[in-house]
């Protein structure tokens, strides 16, 4: 038996032995051979397999494939097959089982054998796919990699040189923000003299308990409550550090309009504090905050605004205007430009002061107007004329002033849709028209005033419904100046009969709607009439 087999191995190996020596051809050349060899009549004796002995008499001829991959040199690709051949005996140890057809597959070589033909007698190789050597990249590859590096390198230069430019910007940005602060603090110094008093931020951090005690908020900054040292509760206005070059040029207007203004209807301004970053005004504490406040809470507008004290804020607000149109500064108007509820602040005794002067502007009064790139204030106060044309004069101040009077008197917002007729949302302008065109004077005045049975003289609501409708009315030049208005509140004017306030498109309220409580409707003014 073990001779049948040595014979065996040996017609195996004897063409591959052949094959071995076809791989040496020239690395460009194919690292594979195939052969076959006749065995003759073999006689490998009985097996469990039962087949073995039919298979070699009908085909005594062995076929053979043997391959490289072509990257190894011939010496290299001799040496793996001689090993993987080496192992062929060991698949034919067992006297009970012979293998006639094979492969061994190695990492870099293989050889296969069989009893059948199994390749073309072309000579066609078998491919064996391989990976590529480490380090070796495609040439599309290596243009996508150098493509993607010069990509990223630009991005990051750009990005580099945009944040240089923003850097740039800001630096000159903040270059000419501290010489306007340097010459705004040398005329302010200059103007105010002993009248106001400088603090630190320090200072103001300790009177303010680190601003943790926030009592409203504008549209530049926050308004803090404070204690000074000697024990006065101040108001810190205090301008938001990320304000715009609006905001701080507002500022810069309101600190150097209020060194030069003192009276009982503005609020007072005490000190301030231009350090750092910081632009702080400092103003006299208003114990029961603004207008807009009061109004919004319903149990504090019953108890604190009666008939008798929204009289005597009408008059307030009145004596406060007169002193900026006519007596603040010689052969010059003031005009403020944002009267409405939430700039009007009342103290303790609920004496009204007008507060807010960031927008407020100079001019001479023989000119009466000045022209504005946009309108400003705030929309229901704007008279029809800022915000069609962007002009400005007195007379905007009084259209204002005019919208305030029926607000306190009918303790409704000009902007509130709560006047409802016939499924309709009527502006307060347009609902006080309509009932001082019919008479019905009463139907105008706060439900909580009448609630409260208030003892309210018709002679003296219909003077003040009247006044405040010649304040409204469309045209500039129908309305009175501020003189004439203090002169109607003291009796000793005589008041013209009102033209229709301006036009205002009407939101549409469904019947269905919820009309219990206020909305804020679209409203535009659709002309001025002459």
């Amino acid at each position: 038996m073990a001779q049948r087999r040595v014979q065996y191995y040996r017609d195996i190996r004897t063409p591959t032995g052949q094959w071995f020596h076809v791989v040496r051809a020239p690395p460009c050349h194919a690292r594979y051979a195939t052969g076959e060899a006749g065995f003759g009549e073999l006689d490998v004796g009985e097996t469990s397999v039962g087949m073995v002995e039919q298979q070699c008499s009908s085909s005594p001829v062995m076929y053979a494939l043997v391959q490289c991959t072509p990257d190894l040199l011939p010496a290299d690709c001799r040496s793996c097959l001689a090993g993987i051949a080496s192992q062929m005996p060991r698949w034919f140890s067992s006297n009970t089982s012979y293998r006639l057809g094979g492969r061994i597959l190695g990492v870099r070589c293989n050889l296969r054998y069989e009893v059948d033909r199994f390749f073309l007698e072309s000579n066609e190789t078998i491919k064996i796919h391989m990976p590529k050597p480490k380090g070796s990249l495609s040439a599309g590859k290596i243009v996508g990699i150098v493509l993607g590096v010069v990509a990223f390198v630009i991005l990051i230069f750009s990005l580099i040189i945009l944040a240089l430019l923003k850097r740039l910007r800001e630096v000159i940005q903040e270059s000419e923000r501290q010489k306007k602060l340097a010459k705004l603090e040398t005329e302010i110094i200059d103007e105010i003299g002993p009248l106001f008093s400088r603090y630190t931020l320090q200072q103001i951090k300790e009177a303010t308990r680190d601003f943790s005690n926030e009592i409203g908020k504008g549209g530049f900054g926050h308004v803090y409550k404070g204690k000074l040292p000697s024990g006065t509760d101040v108001a810190v206005k205090r301008l938001a550090v990320s304000s715009s070059g609006q905001g701080f040029d507002q500022f810069m207007n309101e600190i150097k309009l209020m060194a030069t203004l003192q009276h009982r209807n503005l609020v007072r301004l005490l000190g301030f504090c231009i350090q750092n970053e910081e632009n702080i005004l400092i103003y006299e504490y208003m114990e029961n905050g603004s207008l807009d406040d009061v109004f919004s809470d319903p149990e504090r507008k019953s108890r604190l605004l009666d008939w008798s004290t929204r009289l005597r804020v009408i008059d307030s607000i009145a004596q406060g205007l007169l002193y900026l149109h006519r007596l603040a500064k010689q052969n010059t108007c003031i005009v403020h430009r944002d009267i409405k509820v939430n700039n009007i602040l009342l103290d303790a005794s609920m004496n009204a002061k007008i507060s807010d002067f960031g927008i407020a502007k100079i001019f001479c009064p023989n000119l009466m107007e000045s022209a504005t790139t946009k309108g400003c204030g705030s929309f229901g106060y704007i008279a029809p004329e800022v915000l069609l044309t962007g002009t400005f004069s007195d007379k905007s101040d009084v259209y204002s002033l005019g919208v305030l009077i029926l607000e306190i008197i009918s303790g409704t917002k000009v902007n509130s849709a709560c006047f409802f007729q016939q499924g309709r949302s009527d502006n307060l302008l347009t609902c006080a028209w309509q009932l001082w065109d019919a008479q019905r004077y009463k139907d105008l005045v706060d439900r909580s005033l009448i609630s409260a049975g208030e003892n309210i003289e018709d002679a003296v609501l219909i003077r003040y419904v009247q006044m405040a409708l010649l304040c409204v009315q469309a045209n500039p030049e129908h309305r009175p100046n501020i003189d004439k208005i203090v002169a109607m509140l003291s009796n000793t004017e005589a008041l013209d009969v009102p033209k229709e306030p301006p036009a205002y498109y009407n939101v549409q309220v469904p019947t269905s709607s919820n009309h219990s409580g206020a909305v804020t409707p679209t409203m535009f003014y659709t002309s001025i009439s002459s």
